[in-house]
């Protein structure tokens, strides 16, 4: 049940993270385009790169979630462990992004597009740094649930309707470990 509510969670948070970044890179993208003239480094390309990034995260998570309901504990474990690179790189890239825009700031680059490249690259790196906690707090489930089962009085209150969902396809969800 609860590695289920989690891959549910893991999607919409890569809806957000790519939302994101999405509006980051158009931001610095437009910035740089407004002010291309005026600015030789390019700052948009680390937010396209972000961009990017978080595109390849939410294939991911469209799959486990179109194709897998309740995953196994293996898929699952794959799963936080996928994530967990992939914020880790996210945040590098946030950083990456602050850096190369701060070393713009005392070059021909006007004020707008250093301190949009700056807020972008911050946002994008405490976004990650958020999930690597929640990540790394999955994964600790990951590892109680191996050897702990919960307590059978917490089936009482479940609701119906979801115990179905979890039970639906389960042999289906146990064979896909994207």
């Amino acid at each position: 049940a609860i590695f289920s509510a989690i891959t549910a969670f893991y999607f919409f948070d890569a809806i957000i993270g790519f939302v994101i970044a999405l509006l980051g890179a158009l931001a610095t993208g437009i910035m740089y385009a407004v002010n291309s003239s005026s600015c030789s480094i390019p700052l948009w390309i680390p937010s396209a790169i972000v961009c990017a990034g978080r595109g390849a995260e939410l294939c991911p998570g469209c799959a486990v979630l179109c194709s897998a309901r309740a995953p196994n504990r293996r898929a699952f474990g794959i799963y936080v462990r996928r994530n967990l690179v992939l914020n880790i790189i996210q945040v590098v890239l946030g950083i990456v992004q602050f850096a190369v825009s701060l070393g713009a700031l005392n070059k021909d680059c006007s004020d707008e597009t250093v301190y949009t490249g700056m807020a972008v690259g911050i946002i994008l790196a405490i976004e990650s740094g958020i999930e690597i906690v929640v990540w790394v707090g999955c994964y600790g489930l990951y590892w109680y649930a191996a050897d702990n089962q919960p307590p059978e009085w917490i089936d009482e209150y479940m609701p119906t309707q979801f115990k179905e969902f979890l039970s639906k396809d389960r042999g289906k969800a146990d064979a896909v470990a994207v």
